[in-house]
């Protein structure tokens, strides 16, 4: 026991340089994610944008915008805030206070969409992802879920036939 107290500062020292060599190391990987994360931003800028044209939103600008934090945290160390307009002419402002529920369930599918063709998923659930949409861009939002049904299987949750119709399989919930 004595040897073990003795041996405390030694121990710390020992701590310590595990602990600069890992933080260290988080930092270089927070910094290449980051990068990658600012190299990839203009190309998901563009292919929302190309989505939402499809979805019904032909006038929208999705700006993506990276900030680098003195420390990582859980996500890496960049601060990233979307900036977003709908209509020809409207200044660009932060997404969560300007889309309304219908642009937000198109960003989110075409967001989810492009997603999915980058990563091996099994599956996905879409929740509801039709909230404030109805007609014509149901069914197109449809049509994307569709597609993507190829490559993984696809739940969703909907009260629109438009978006029903597209399935392959059907289960009533009441």
């Amino acid at each position: 026991k004595l040897k073990d107290i003795s041996s405390y500062d030694d121990k710390i020292t020992e701590l310590k340089k595990e602990w600069e060599g890992s933080h260290k190391k988080v930092n270089e990987l927070a910094a290449s994610l980051s990068e990658k994360r600012k190299k990839s931003a203009p190309q998901l800028e563009k292919k929302t944008c190309e989505l939402l044209a499809k979805l019904g939103i032909p006038n929208a600008k999705l700006e993506i915008k990276i900030s680098t934090k003195p420390e990582p945290d859980d996500y890496g160390k960049a601060n990233v805030v979307f900036d977003f307009s709908a209509n020809k002419g409207e200044s660009l402002k932060e997404l969560d206070r300007v889309a309304s529920g219908g642009e937000l369930s198109r960003l989110m599918l075409a967001f989810k969409s492009i997603l999915a063709e980058h990563k091996n998923l099994p599956a996905i659930v879409f929740d509801e992802i039709d909230t404030g949409v109805s007609g014509e861009i149901a069914g197109k939002m449809g049509s994307i879920m569709n597609g993507m049904s190829v490559n993984m299987q696809v739940i969703v949750i909907t009260h629109l036939p438009q978006i029903a119709g597209k399935g392959e399989f059907n289960l009533q919930v009441y």
